[in-house]
């Protein structure tokens, strides 16, 4: 039995192969152009189960098996044309494109590698015609757990990257489709960064989380280290550390987030696991002398506890810039205090930048700006690239490992304009973090640049509905 109906040129329901899951593409082979028709009895888009224990965290889930049973009507020559054809398609992966009726929605399932069942000369049935037969045979094809639907963009929105305004670096996103996580792309159309993080915290109330923490301000400052002006850093000042008495590596900023967390909330708030970013600045380079740096947590009642961070160099200019100083899981090890303080006020706590200078005539000082704490255990990728800082707007920027590019880009990625533009190899660590339906999910974002703090960035998001029910993608 048929399952076609006609409107206009097009038959319903669409089943095509394509080679992107976009609107608009031509058909590789088409499951129900007349010619050949999908049969009703047998026909499958398969079904999904988790894999192990169905209560794990993030359980793995199995690939479908769509069975598309068909009917074709023609010549010898025209079936077994056709056969070859969908041989020849089935060789790489591909999308297969489903749409019920015009009113629907598409959804689009990537497909393994496949082929077709065995020709059976059994199956040649009677000629309508003296020249057609109708030949049946299936095609079974092993495709990936979940089906995704249209790009959903949200933006561009204008994002700050200074601390002292307000909003600074996180999206929170609006209500998720789908009915399971989906990979997360961004895109700004402000100028090309070479280097930045992205990151999402998908549980709690996001605002009871305080990321940024200026220098300047509700710090304890240590050797050698004094509040100046600086307009290169956010708020017109800064940390400043001069290495004269003392250049080893010890406490330059400390932050009592014991005092500086005023409520149970905001304390509860930091559990988790965090990438700590400092944003610096070398105020000279004239001596050559190789400045370091690292981050510490540590608590002061009873015995010290220490968790040090990796030692990082700062490089040799004067820009504005941005450091990863590791990650500090602050509900482990020592760092368990953190559970004490999210209930008791004033337990001690605290988060402290070091700094050392060594090499011969040190005369070259530093600033410290700001710290920002970045949530990474429900997500989190960063990039990098050998072009530097520089502040060039001619390009945009594109963010997005799952589709294989992150990098500089010259136009729109979601309308088709975008190209790739040679600014030397990308290095990206980690994955897209992912939104989940039903949310939150607040997005958090550092770029390496623009040096000038006083700028803002144009964002948009961009994800792919994921769905694991194939009969909930219509809503």
């Amino acid at each position: 039995m048929d399952t076609t109906a006609d409107w206009g040129m097009t038959r319903y329901p669409l089943i095509r192969l394509v080679d992107e899951p976009t609107e608009g593409r031509p058909a590789l082979f088409d499951f129900n152009d007349g010619n050949t028709q999908t049969l009703a009895e047998g026909w499958s888009l398969g079904v999904t189960e988790a894999l192990g224990n169905p209560d794990a965290v993030d359980p793995d889930y199995s690939d479908r098996v769509v069975t598309l049973p068909m009917m074709i009507t023609g010549s010898k020559t025209q079936a077994t044309s056709t056969m070859s054809t969908l041989a020849r398609v089935l060789r790489d992966r591909r999308w297969l494109h489903f749409k019920l009726s015009p009113d629907t929605p598409s959804i689009w399932l990537r497909t393994y590698r496949g082929g077709m069942s065995a020709l059976d000369l059994s199956l040649v049935f009677d000629s309508p015609t003296p020249r057609d037969d109708i030949w049946q045979l299936t095609a079974t094809l092993d495709a990936e757990p979940e089906a995704v639907s249209e790009l959903v963009t949200y933006g561009p929105l204008t994002v700050p990257m200074n601390p002292g305004l307000t909003g600074l670096g996180y999206i929170d996103m609006p209500v998720v489709r789908g009915d399971c996580p989906a990979p997360l792309a961004m895109f700004d159309s402000a100028r090309y960064c070479p280097a930045g993080v992205i990151s999402i915290r998908r549980h709690g109330t996001p605002a009871d989380l305080v990321t940024a923490f200026q220098a300047e301000t509700g710090a304890t400052l240590g050797f050698d280290t004094t509040v100046v002006a600086d307009a290169a850093l956010s708020g017109g000042n800064g940390a400043r550390v001069s290495f004269a008495l003392t250049p080893q590596m010890v406490g330059r900023v400390t932050w009592p987030l014991h005092t500086l967390l005023t409520s149970t909330a905001q304390r509860q708030a930091l559990r988790g696991r965090f990438r700590v970013l400092a944003f610096l600045r070398r105020l000279s380079t004239t001596s050559n002398a190789t400045i370091r740096v690292r981050a510490v947590v540590f608590r002061e009642s009873g015995l010290f506890e220490y968790i040090y961070g990796d030692t990082f160099e700062i490089p040799m200019n004067t820009n504005r810039q941005m450091l990863e100083l590791g990650e500090f899981a602050l509900t482990e090890g020592p760092q368990s205090l953190m559970d004490k303080a999210a209930t008791v006020p004033g337990t001690p706590f605290n988060l402290q930048l070091q700094a050392s200078s060594t090499g011969s005539g040190i005369t070259d000082m530093m600033a410290f700006d700001c710290v920002r704490l970045i949530p990474c255990d429900e997500g989190f990728l960063a990039w990098s690239s050998d072009d530097g800082y520089s502040n060039d707007t001619a390009y945009d920027t594109l963010v997005d490992p799952s589709s294989g590019y992150t990098g500089a880009v010259s136009g729109s990625p979601f309308d088709g304009s975008a190209a790739g533009v040679p600014v030397g190899p990308t290095r990206v660590s980690g994955k897209n973090p992912e939104v989940i339906p039903g949310g939150p999910n607040r997005v958090y974002l550092a770029l390496g640049k623009p040096a000038t703090v006083t700028l803002v960035e144009a964002i948009t998001l961009a994800y792919r509905p994921r769905w694991r029910n194939l009969a909930a993608w219509t809503s």
